[in-house]
């Protein structure tokens, strides 16, 4: 009997399969022709280095724009939770840092300096930039904050690659303009003013889940003054030696530390 004013129940039912058929195969279709993004696995990998208490790192950074950065500087240091963090950067000097507190040792006297707003390093151009660097420099691990946000998408390599005798999973992906300018040392690229950013970041995952390598390869053009700059800046940091890394604050660094604290 069919009801007046009303639908046939069969009807009603069949109409209500379609309509949740049409909508998972929508699902389906938007799933597929969306690009893989593997942000949720670098996040993971990026807070489980974080995590780290004792390494040592090594890297290079390559700028190609700037007459007095036109050799690569090669930079090293180590890292021990409650004791330091240290690394040498070529012409900039060797840096130690413990807490908020920072010294320099000049890499042409060989003097240890407290760095202080005002502070300036020898002379030359380097000369007021390498506190503001040095300041800003931060241990690998702490970098790795947020990593995946630099991204505008993340996707993870067919093939692994290896570091030494270390198998590695590979993850690549545009940057964004922040992340252009956070993958670049020392705070340089929150300092640096209106212009085009882009840039490629990988990082290379370890069997452990931790990030053994992160890179950067990134190009821009400041505009400033009525003239633009262009620059083609690379960057690699390499983590290791976890748990072997030592790290011991110079005589000359814990004076001047002291000297400060009794201020």
């Amino acid at each position: 009997m069919r009801r007046i004013g009303g639908t046939e129940p069969g009807r009603y039912v069949k109409d209500k399969m379609i309509r949740i058929a049409a909508a998972g195969m929508l699902a389906a279709l938007l799933a597929a022709a969306a690009p893989p993004d593997d942000k949720e696995d670098l996040a993971k990998a990026a807070e489980k280095t974080r995590e780290l208490e004792n390494y040592k790192f090594k890297g290079r950074i390559a700028v190609d724009g700037v007459p007095f950065l036109a050799e690569p500087i090669d930079y090293s240091g180590s890292y021990a939770k409650d004791k330091g963090f240290t690394a040498t950067l070529g012409p900039i000097g060797t840096i130690f840092r413990l807490g908020k507190k920072v010294a320099v040792k000049d890499a042409e006297s060989g003097e240890w300096i407290l760095l202080k707003p005002g502070t300036k390093i020898g002379e030359g151009p380097l000369a007021a930039q390498i506190p503001i660097v040095a300041r800003g420099l931060k241990p690998p691990h702490e970098e790795l904050k947020k990593l995946e946000a630099r991204f505008k998408e993340i996707k993870k390599k067919p093939a692994p690659e290896k570091i030494g005798d270390i198998e590695c999973a590979v993850y690549e992906g545009a940057l964004t303009e922040g992340g252009v300018k956070a993958s670049l040392p020392g705070g340089v690229g929150l300092l640096l003013g209106k212009g085009t950013f882009e840039g490629t970041g990988r990082a290379w995952v370890g069997p452990e889940g931790r990030i053994l390598r992160f890179e950067s390869d990134c190009k821009i053009q400041i505009e400033q003054d009525g003239k633009t700059s262009d620059l083609a800046v690379t960057r690699t940091t390499e983590i290791a030696d976890v748990g072997r890394a030592t790290v011991d604050m110079p005589a000359d660094v814990k004076r001047l530390f002291d000297q400060d604290d009794s201020k």
